[in-house]
C-alpha cells in the first residue's frame, strides 16, 4: 500500500489545512477498505485463483476485454508515476549531495534506472516474492516519517536553515490554517489522498496467497495493513505541514541545502 504516494501528501495538506487534510485521508481510508472487502466478496462467488476476470467473467463474459483494459491502463499510469518521481526526486537529491557529474543529474538517466529496476520485479509470479523488497522499502518510508516528525518538532532541527532555495523572494515556511484557504485548490488534492491509499489491483493476489482465507481474516488483513498505512501518512502529512505549512516549498519533501 506505502510508496510513492506518500510524495504528494506535503503538496496535499498545503491545499487543505489540518482539518480536512484529515477528514480526506479517512474518507480514503474507508473507501480503500470498503472497496478490498466488497472484492473479498466476490472472489467467494466466481472461479478460483480469483481475478478481476474471474470477477467480470461470471457477470458477462464479452465484458472481459474491457476490465483487462481499465486494469492495463490503470496499472500503466501507476509505473508511470513512480518514473516520474524517480526522475523528479534523484537529480534533485544528487544536486543536494554536491553531485555536479552531468550523468548522474540528469532526468533520463534516472528515468531509465528506474525502469531497468522495476521490469524484473513487475514480472514476478507471486506477490509473496517481493516480501524482502516491499519490507525494505516499507523501512525507508518509516525512516523518512521519522524524519520529519522530528524536524517538525518545536525546538528541534531547522528545516529551513542553510537553504538554496530556487527562489529567494518566497519563504520557506507559509501559513498554516485548520481550514483551506483556495476552494480550487482543496478540491483538486482529493484524488491524491486517495491514491495514497490504492491497493484494489493486488486485492486479489493477497486472497489468492493467504492461508485459510477465513471471512474474519480477510476483513482484518484490510483493515489493520490499511489503518496502518492511513495512520502513518497521516502522521506524516501533519508533520510536513507542521514544518513547512502553505509554502510555495510544501509540494516536495526534498530540501536543498546551501551549495557552501
Amino acid at each position: 500500500i506505502m510508496g510513492a504516494g506518500i510524495l504528494g501528501l506535503p503538496y496535499a495538506y498545503a491545499n487543505t489545512g489540518w482539518l480536512f487534510g484529515i477528514i480526506f485521508q479517512l474518507m480514503a481510508l474507508y473507501f480503500s477498505v470498503t472497496g478490498c472487502q466488497l472484492l473479498s466478496y466476490c472472489t467467494s462467488v466466481t472461479k478460483q485463483p480469483g481475478s478481476f476476470y474471474t470477477v467480470v467473467s461470471a457477470v458477462n463474459k464479452k465484458l472481459t476485454p474491457v476490465v483487462d483494459v481499465v486494469v492495463f491502463c490503470m496499472t500503466f499510469g501507476v509505473g508511470v508515476a513512480y518514473l516520474i518521481s524517480i526522475g523528479d526526486l534523484m537529480p534533485k537529491s544528487l544536486s543536494s549531495l554536491c553531485c555536479t557529474e552531468e550523468l548522474l543529474t540528469d532526468r533520463l538517466t534516472w528515468v531509465f534506472l528506474g525502469w531497468c529496476f522495476a521490469v524484473p520485479f513487475s514480472c514476478m509470479h507471486n506477490i509473496d516474492a517481493l516480501k524482502w523488497t516491499s519490507g525494505i522499502c516499507f523501512l525507508f518510508l518509516i525512516f523518512n516519517t521519522f524524519l520529519v516528525v522530528i524536524y517538525s518538532m518545536p525546538n528541534s532541527l531547522d528545516a529551513c536553515a542553510d537553504q538554496d532555495l530556487d527562489d529567494d523572494s518566497e519563504p520557506c515556511r507559509g501559513d498554516k490554517n485548520v481550514l483551506p484557504t483556495d476552494a480550487t485548490g482543496f478540491i483538486k488534492v482529493f484524488s491524491i489522498f486517495i491514491f495514497a491509499l490504492g491497493c484494489q489491483t493486488n486485492a486479489f493476489a493477497f486472497l489468492n496467497e493467504l492461508e485459510t482465507p477465513t471471512t474474519t481474516r480477510i476483513k482484518n488483513l484490510f483493515r489493520v495493513s490499511i489503518t496502518s498505512a492511513a495512520a502513518i501518512y497521516i502522521l506524516f502529512g501533519c508533520s510536513s505541514y507542521s514544518t513547512y505549512g502553505a509554502s510555495i516549498h510544501s509540494d516536495s519533501i526534498i530540501n536543498y541545502p546551501a551549495k557552501d
